[in-house]
């Protein structure tokens, strides 16, 4: 690895610079469209409800106790609703922040690993990478997650490269830190992930013991402090409760079996990773073969193919998975991925440029992978709103086609520097697009806000909302600002949650409606509201509390 870092005045500009851009990039526009069900809109309710129940602890959701994640996040935007409102811009500007803070770090070590070029080239990178860009305009704590692994990481790079001991065990102690801030965020897989590497990358250089031995263990009672300290007040107010589901359910079980109907096959993250880290995906391999080959006689090389490899394998082993949680691979990929490029580009390096030459060919296998693969799941899952959107999808695709072709040509010509200018450029006018033409028009085949709203303006004290067979729709809770009772679709059990005294609105799928709801419930309950595939019904007489 590089030495320890001397940086010149005049560079500490640029990191700073591509952050500032990667800001805007990441905010533009972050207010429009509504919360996403179910995680922006629930972890938005969550924060809301701290606010009103002035309890900073014990986290609900929809007037219950929540015991799914820590709640260093919610805080974060508890925060900022109670000093500018609950809006999606304040729902959403900490995933912001935290994304840009990511770019920030990842330059940092990038250059400390190698120079401030492969640095900014790796920002330059990871801002304009799908999944990162999505997750980081979305009110989801992943990125905030992913960054405290980063400064995690830089941390124990920092150690390495430190040239006494006092320095050593100082940033040791910095990554217990950041470790712990991550583990308030997301769990213990914030120490887990980049121990298992640390301890892999330590025994394979046979230094295993020596840093062992090196580490701070006062370190663990900071980490105890911060990270897990939530966990035991939580404990001890709810005994068993809160140690069956945040612990027993949502950490074991989310790993050894499958947790919300969230199951995968072995290979799950393999297309999920091309897709995620598109256009850079394609570089991806070629950029494990550079670093393999250099792994070695590196350890800078032989630390990023550990992270990206066990990272990969911890996921693909867990029965729950979703295409978020391997997100901490992407940034230790992008300076992997930047590597190769400064390798090829300015140290003439002539095996890195024949294998980022042969990335072209990846390029388009990618690129018709991801645009067949949005084409056949809109046309699978949901034909209707797929064939309403296909005008803005089209458009979506001439850029990203268009791009990938002319870099994959780029790159077939040995012209390397305008192939990943021409990627840069693609992505920049595709997330362009993205945000200005295809989210709006998705916009307006989402029902909920404008159904909650309409519903907020007409009830009164002591009115209910009933929800039937909408699979805990989070935003109909954040938007009407009422708890909601969710029952199945069954005239029986709708019946007896209705009944009784006040007025109660029911709220359900219109097939449903149409198929039973409509008969079963005719002279008693009136339409008030319609959007899209959801109907809202409030009742006019008293209903029998028995089913008929």
């Amino acid at each position: 690895m590089a030495s320890a870092l001397t940086v010149r005045p005049q560079e500490r500009a640029a990191p700073l610079l591509l952050a500032a851009a990667a800001l805007v990039v990441f905010t533009v526009a972050l207010g429009r469209g509504s919360l996403w069900d179910q995680d922006e809109a629930k972890y938005t309710e969550v924060a809301r409800a701290i606010v009103q129940r002035g309890d900073p602890i014990t986290l609900y959701s929809n007037g219950e106790p929540w015991f799914v994640h820590p709640p260093l996040y919610m805080w974060l935007v508890a925060a900022t609703g109670a000093l500018f409102g609950f809006t999606e811009f304040t729902a959403r500007i900490w995933s912001a922040l935290f994304g840009t803070a990511g770019v920030l770090v990842t330059v940092l070590l990038a250059r400390r690993l190698y120079d401030l070029r492969t640095g900014l080239l790796a920002g330059l990178i990871l801002t304009t990478m799908l999944e990162y860009f999505l997750l980081a305009r979305m009110a989801v704590f992943d990125v905030p997650l992913v960054v405290f692994m980063l400064l995690a990481l830089y941390m124990v790079v920092a150690a390495e490269q430190a040239t006494s001991g006092p320095d050593r065990r100082r940033a040791y102690r910095w990554a217990f830190v950041w470790a712990g801030l991550g583990t308030l965020t997301k769990g213990p897989i914030a120490l887990l992930l980049p121990a298992m590497v640390l301890v892999v990358w330590w025994l394979l250089q046979g230094r295993l013991r020596e840093r062992l031995q090196a580490l701070p263990w006062e370190g663990l009672v900071i980490y105890g402090l911060i990270g897990l300290s939530w966990y035991g007040i939580e404990a001890a107010l709810h005994g068993r409760a809160f140690l069956r589901t945040a612990v027993g359910y949502y950490l074991f079980t989310r790993f050894f079996g499958v947790v919300e109907n969230q199951p995968g096959p072995w290979y799950y993250y393999l297309p999920v990773l091309a897709a995620g880290a598109f256009p850079w995906s394609a570089l991806l391999p070629s950029a494990c073969v550079y670093h393999w080959r250099r792994a070695r006689r590196h350890g800078d090389s032989l630390l990023l193919l550990l992270w990206m490899g066990i990272g990969l394998l911890f996921y693909s082993a867990a029965g729950t998975k979703l295409p978020n949680y391997i997100l901490p691979i992407l940034p230790v990929a992008v300076v992997a991925i930047a590597r190769l490029g400064t390798a090829a580009l300015w140290e003439g390096d002539s095996r890195a440029a024949a294998l980022l030459r042969w990335s072209g060919a990846v390029l388009l296998a990618v690129t018709g992978f991801l645009v067949l693969a949005v084409a056949e799941l809109g046309a699978r899952q949901a034909p209707g709103h797929y064939a309403s959107l296909r005008p803005q999808l089209r458009l979506l695709a001439l850029p990203v086609a268009g791009g990938a072709t002319v870099a994959a040509g780029l790159m077939a010509w040995r012209r390397h520097a305008p192939a990943l200018a021409a990627l840069a450029a693609t992505m920049v006018a595709s997330l362009g697009i993205l945000v200005f033409v295809v989210l709006p028009a998705v916009e307006l085949l989402k029902p909920m806000k404008p159904l909650a709203l309409a519903l907020r303006a007409q009830l009164r004290p002591g009115d209910r909302i009933v929800g039937a067979g909408l699979s805990d729709r989070a935003s109909l809770v954040f938007y009407s600002g009422r708890r909601v009772q969710w029952v199945a679709p069954r005239e029986a059990e709708v019946r007896r949650a209705i009944c009784g005294p006040g007025r109660a609105y029911l709220v359900l799928a219109r097939d449903e409606y149409d198929r039973w709801a409509r008969r079963a419930f005719a002279g008693a309950l009136v339409p008030v509201a319609s959007r899209g595939d959801v109907v809202a019904l409030r009742t006019l007489l008293p209903l029998r509390c028995a089913s008929p």
